[in-house]
């Protein structure tokens, strides 16, 4: 099962936009211990900002994982529901 091009961009993409937000979060981290007190409260909201992007991606991720889980149970469920019929 071959991945066509495009796909294959695709991910590339999003792993580069996941590296590229985890960059801009260590950055912001330090400018924040940089800056002084002023300037904390608005690099603390891009910080959640960037971190809310993060964890709405990872969740989808575990979502999709647990989904081909529980249907592969459901598959073996029904297989042998299936055998037992048969004898």
């Amino acid at each position: 099962m071959e991945q066509s091009r495009e796909e294959m961009h695709e991910k590339i993409m999003k792993a580069s936009d996941r590296k590229i937000l985890r960059r801009q979060m260590e950055l912001l981290a330090e400018y924040s211990r940089t800056c002084g007190i002023e300037r904390t409260p608005e690099s603390s909201e891009a910080m959640t900002s960037i971190y809310k992007q993060l964890l709405k991606a990872e969740c989808i991720l575990f979502v999709r994982i647990l989904i081909a889980f529980f249907g592969f149970l459901y598959l073996q469920k029904k297989m042998k529901e299936a055998r037992g019929v048969r004898r």
